[in-house]
């Protein structure tokens, strides 16, 4: 499912990483060596703000009393892009625009820097492309195609508008949008501008190219609404802003045609500390001292010396700096030759951008040795352990719901429950309270002393999780009102498709593990597709094979299963000419230098009859339990899942029977969200919410139940519920998947990681990180 401007789109066929810039060229078989496929180039940067008290703010409330505000004081910056190497300041002369503008001008600098350099390494690759295009173009049957009809998967910040909100206009200011929202240019797809494919390819690589990732340490929170106004203001007027991705009143990310706004504290794990950053990864550091609160107005920077010691007195923290750390900051005063306060504040404020940056390093080649370019592949710790799991994980995939089943999603949307979170005791204690006191005493018996108190963390229990089983492959359907009869779309295609990498041991992309495949500037889909690494002959592209299935009515075979027709009533065409079109398209795919692999319907379906090694593939390694089941009932179905021989999900109404509602009623097993009244929750708490105006009206809650109406269970769940003797007296639909424990890898990598930290404290960063990596996947 995606989201786009006008609601839900469902694709089907499966969920893939989004490919890069690298992934796209060499599937033109143009091949980037491995050190170039990581972005080299980066910037920090770092606010400091002075605090102009106010007494009569005029958006002061009776709850909310402004006593300063945060204005911009200075920004430091610096880069690993030679010749920006050294920190620079920018501070402010009373106007802020225009610090602003000169920091914003000189980050353009640096990337304009980076791309003339970047250009130079990439020199080959652009020569390739040009070769490919000139190459295409004299076999070319249409040398145009319209933007967004070729076969290019989602980038990064695509993906991230689907998941996380609608792509809105930004015009000349910033908009304040809702949690989670993207801002950014809307496309006109009528005024699409017609592209050659392959110079679609050059246009994407420049923009990769003259991005220059821009890191602040909580700057999307802080850095950037201190300066929140001039800042977008002058990106709208002068820079291509491309989108905002805002969390609240937080700026995750924010894209310019130059620059690439990040904050490192959405790679690191909550509550991280600037100098616990750069204590982990080991990175030098200069320890400064400023007077904030002494601060208050820009006169202050004229001040000839260093103003006491008491001025570093902090008032929000209750701390003050100690004599040996005030006579350190003398010693840097006079070995620093300053005149004024305002060198102090650039010395300050450059300490913090250097070891930045190194850190910044560190961490970033811990990602690139599992192939994640960090601030191209995401914006967090969770975008990068996506793209880190399901690129690791070869030969699975997760279908994706089509159009005909998109009733599925939210039938599962609307099932998705938390966990629960229930108080038995308020309070326990060794040797002091009882178990049960007042339930024993309601029935004549003395209850238990405690003797024991455990604690478990329920956290652990999300890797666990992600090592189960997962519900891969393609789903299978099956409802009540057809009598529980199979239903699958695709399925004819994935077994010749999957028959073919067994045999050649090799594997094929295609619509249900990855993405279709469209080839040649006519952007013909294909079956499948696989790209060999190496290039045969360069003027004719790579060797590569084309694997297609056609069906038989679909594509006007003359053979027994069209026997007697002479149109195609699906497609209104006659069955001679949708042959010729097929014949066309093969003779394209040839003509472009490519291998070619067809297989007819009919051939397909005698080879299933006939090849006794095929049967057996299929047998073992595409065919579930109950793929020769035709119909179900509903006691098959409950069998089937306590036998194991059904994964996926079962939609039904189920319930505890009476005889064992007192051994569920501490904690009641069926876990819905459902809208619950006054009345529902006890007399006790009934009057205590009449008394604090609590629920006036139903609210929707998480609940736990002892009956659940047409709820939609995952099997593992399900068998659990009927072997602890709940019934289930109905069920409308059942969705079956492959299990896979495919993340387990995974979870053992994590888990292996932080035993070796705890071991060797010199790998404590990457146990913290791959702890981290752990936490970002749920």
């Amino acid at each position: 499912m995606y989201l786009n401007l006008y609601g839900h789109i469902f694709p089907g066929g499966a969920y893939k990483v989004p490919q890069s810039i690298f992934d796209l060229l060499a599937d033109e078989g143009i091949e980037i060596p491995e050190d170039l496929k990581y972005f080299p180039y980066r910037a920090t940067f770092d606010f400091e703000c002075y605090f102009k008290h106010t007494s009569n703010h005029s958006r002061n409330t009776e709850k909310l009393t402004w006593q300063a505000e945060h204005i911009p004081l200075s920004v430091s910056v610096c880069s690993n892009v030679p010749g920006y190497t050294e920190p620079k300041c920018f501070v402010s002369s009373g106007d802020t625009s225009k610090m602003i503008q000169e920091f914003v001008e000189y980050l353009v600098k640096i990337s304009q820097e980076s791309y003339v350099l970047l250009l130079d390494l990439f020199a080959d690759v652009f020569r390739q492309i040009e070769e490919r295009v000139n190459q295409v173009g004299e076999n070319a049957e249409i040398m145009e195609v319209a933007a967004g009809e070729d076969n290019e998967q989602n980038t990064e910040e695509q993906m991230i508008e689907e998941m996380v909100g609608c792509l809105m206009g930004l015009n000349s200011k910033e908009r304040e949008v809702s949690d989670g929202e993207v801002v950014g240019e809307q496309v006109n797809e009528s005024e699409a501008e017609k592209t050659h494919p392959l110079e679609k390819l050059v246009e994407k690589l420049e923009l990769y190219l003259i991005e220059l990732p821009v890191i602040g340490f909580n700057s999307d929170k802080y850095d950037i609404n201190a300066a929140k106004n001039p800042f977008f203001s002058y990106l709208v007027k002068h820079e291509q802003v491309k989108f905002v991705i805002k969390r609240n009143n937080n700026h995750m990310c924010l894209k310019t045609q130059h620059l690439k706004f990040l904050d490192i504290t959405n790679y690191l794990a909550p509550g991280f500390s600037y100098e616990q950053f750069l204590k982990a990864y080991e990175c030098s550091q200069t320890k400064g001292y400023f007077p904030y609160e002494w601060v208050d107005s820009l006169g202050k920077l004229n001040n000839p010396t260093l103003p006491p010691r008491e001025t570093f007195h902090s008032n929000l923290s209750g701390t003050d700096i100690t004599e040996d750390q005030y006579r350190y900051c003398e010693r840097v005063w006079n070995e620093q030759n300053m005149t004024t306060f305002r060198d102090f504040l650039v010395w300050y404020n450059n300490l913090d951008v250097v070891p930045f940056l190194e850190a910044v390093q560190k961490m970033s080649n811990f990602w690139q040795e599992r192939n994640i370019d960090m601030f191209k592949d995401g914006v967090s710790v969770p975008g990068l352990t996506m793209k880190y799991l399901f690129s690791n994980i070869p030969g699975t995939y997760f279908s994706l719901f089509s159009d005909k089943d998109k009733d599925m999603y939210y039938t599962m949307k609307d099932n998705n429950v938390g966990g629960p979170s229930i108080i038995f005791n308020r309070y326990h204690e060794k040797g002091k309270t009882s178990i049960r006191k007042e339930e024993m005493r309601a029935k004549g018996k003395e209850s238990k002393p405690c003797k024991n108190v455990v604690g478990y963390d329920a956290n652990a229990l999300y890797l666990w999780a992600i090592m189960q089983n997962m519900p891969t492959g393609q789903y299978t359907r099956r409802l009540e009102e057809d009598g529980f009869k199979i239903r699958w779309s695709g399925k004819m295609a994935i077994e010749w498709l999957e028959w073919e990498a067994y045999q050649r041991r090799i594997q094929i992309r295609h619509e249900y593990n990855n993405a279709e495949k469209r080839i040649g500037a006519r952007r013909l889909p294909v079956d499948g597709f696989h790209a060999e690494s190496q290039t045969v002959f360069q003027f004719h592209g790579l060797t590569v094979l084309y694997f297609i299935l056609l069906g038989c009515y679909w594509h006007g075979h003359n053979c027994q299963l069209n026997e007697g027709k002479e149109v195609n009533e699906k497609r209104d065409k006659p069955m001679k000419e949708l042959l010729e079109e097929t014949k066309r398209n093969s003779a394209y795919i040839t003509k472009q230098g490519f291998n070619l692999v067809e297989c007819w319907e009919c051939e397909w379906r005698d080879m299933k009859k006939r090849n006794s090694a095929l049967q057996r593939f299929i047998a073992t390694h595409l065919r579930r339990p109950l793929d020769k089941v035709k119909t179900m009932t509903k006691q098959s179905i409950i069998n089937a899942v306590k036998n194991d021989k059904l994964f996926g999900c079962v939609e039904c109404d189920i319930h505890v029977p009476e005889s064992l509602r007192e051994y569920f009623k501490e904690m009641c097993p069926i876990f819905k969200n459902t809208e619950i009244r006054r009345e529902d929750i006890g007399e006790f708490m009934k009057s205590y919410a009449e008394e604090n105006n609590i629920m006036p009206r139903p609210r929707r809650s998480l609940i736990g139940s002892m009956i659940g109406k047409k709820i939609m269970l995952a099997t593992p769940l399900l068998k659990w519920y009927l072997e602890h003797g709940l019934e289930v007296t109905h069920v409308y639909q059942i969705v079956e998947y492959t299990p896979k424990p495919c993340f387990k890898p995974f979870g053992d990598a994590v888990s292996d990681a932080r035993r070796a930290g705890d071991a060797d404290p010199s790998k404590a960063i990457i146990a913290d990180t791959m702890k981290l990596s752990g936490i970002g996947e749920f």
